[in-house]
């Protein structure tokens, strides 16, 4: 996609190990892919952000701008990895995360992206701990999802994508889930825990007061829904780069968020499991501008 992050990162000082050479191979701080070689670069040894890169294959999690990695998606799923029964994503500094089927469900890959009918969801092999690392660093979010609506269908109950402690569906750190609103309605809800929803007690540990909207269903056609939370609390919900919703959700994620697991397309427990097709997941650990969310939507 076009965005182009903000650096979090400062580039190497030259004469140090992570100044590089000239060639195909950079001698760099390396990623995960090479964690004892001083060599990386390239798909195989990713390189981590703050080192030199020639192209974005070159950078762990990243992009590369201006010859330096530099910080992209925190977690960005590659639906060109799914083997029948899971498929891969990549993580900050390029550690890699499998989501794996759930027993008894049907899923997938078409030329549009990953297809769920209904019958259950992914998840993820174990925590997505880099993930909260620098959300907490940062106190700051976005979700990014693209999905299709499978033709002809009428708006129905959903969960697309959670994060929720280990064992304990109750207490799922963020949710975005589709429902009805009506015949022919739907509605998109946003749930996120921060220390300050944690003092409301039930509702509270499941990230209520939750953000939604409401529209006409688009069946068909693909849909890029963005949920955007800053330090300051404020909150957006962006449906095909239009502001649909904002709230104000204060609090921080330190005391909020602690080891989860990823689940698409239904909840930990296997249950509103959703029916439509997933073509983009990605989460940011900064809050993401209108500008940023034009470029994603104008980007290849």
């Amino acid at each position: 996609m076009g965005y182009e992050p903000r650096s979090a990162a400062e580039s190497a000082e030259p004469g140090s190990d992570a100044e590089g050479e000239v060639g195909s191979q950079r001698s760099n701080t390396p990623g995960a892919g090479s964690p004892n070689d001083a060599l990386c670069g390239g798909p195989e040894a990713p390189c981590r952000i703050g080192s030199q890169c020639e192209e974005d294959s070159d950078c762990a999690g990243g992009t590369c701008r201006a010859s330096v990695c530099e910080e992209g998606a925190l977690l960005r799923i590659d639906l060109a990895t799914w083997d029948g029964e899971s498929l891969g994503g990549l993580g900050l500094d390029g550690q890699g995360i499998r989501l794996v089927a759930a027993e008894g469900a049907s899923v997938t890959r078409t030329d549009q992206g990953l297809n769920f009918d209904g019958s259950g969801g992914l998840a993820s092999n174990g925590p997505v701990n880099p993930l909260i690392a620098r959300c907490h660093e940062r106190n700051a979010l976005s979700l990014v999802i693209s999905f299709i609506v499978p033709a002809g269908s009428t708006p129905e109950a959903g969960r697309l994508v959670e994060l929720s402690e280990v064992n304990r569906p109750s207490h799922s750190n963020i949710s975005l889930a589709r429902s009805a609103a009506g015949p022919e309605e739907e509605a998109l809800e946003i749930r996120m825990r921060t220390s300050e929803t944690l003092s409301l007690g039930a509702a509270g540990a499941l990230g209520e007061p939750s953000l939604s909207v409401t529209g006409a269903s688009l069946p068909g056609a693909q849909r890029t829904v963005v949920y955007t939370w800053d330090e300051t609390g404020a909150e957006t919900l962006w449906n095909e780069g239009v502001m649909m919703a904002t709230g104000s959700r204060p609090g921080t994620l330190r005391e909020a968020w602690t080891a989860q697991r990823l689940f698409v397309g239904a909840t930990q427990g296997g249950g509103a499991a959703w029916t439509g097709t997933l073509t983009e997941l990605a989460f940011y650990c900064e809050a993401l501008t209108g500008p940023d969310i034009a470029a994603l939507l104008s980007g290849p």
